[in-house]
């Protein structure tokens, strides 16, 4: 929904509000840096030792490792509902809340007028008409 500048509110957060600049990650799990510590002697001969580092998380000490993977800054939308995001006394209960990485429309769609027409108006293939009985 557009809300002209006037009236956005600018204290709480809403589903719906779009934000900039966000970090999505590029998963690809076969391309990425694990965080380790090797083993070294001093026999220049022997190829060193990697040994991952556990990464604690929230008191599990099995969580998993560090890796380190690509990043896309990119624009992202709030999805939660408006009533998990209401501060209560002050304080942000939930611990997280649902953003989706938003992406542009690809050019197929934009350069097809019927194509593009049917994303505006938002329909929905999979939705099957009522059967009268």
């Amino acid at each position: 929904m557009y809300v002209a500048d006037e009236n956005i509110d600018r204290v709480n957060l809403r589903q719906g509000d779009i934000f900039q600049g966000i970090p999505f990650p590029l998963l690809q799990l076969t391309d990425f840096t694990v965080l380790s510590r090797t083993t070294t002697t001093e026999d220049a001969s022997v190829v060193p030792k990697a040994e991952i580092l556990p990464k604690e998380h929230r008191g599990d000490p099995n969580w998993g490792f560090t890796a380190q993977i690509g990043m896309r800054l990119c624009f992202a939308v709030v999805l939660s509902n408006c009533c998990e995001l209401e501060l209560r006394n002050g304080r942000f209960l939930p611990p997280a809340f649902i953003i989706g990485r938003i992406r542009e429309v690809p050019p197929a769609i934009r350069q097809n007028p019927e194509k593009f027409q049917s994303l505006r108006l938002n329909k929905d293939r999979t939705c099957l008409p009522r059967l009268s009985i």
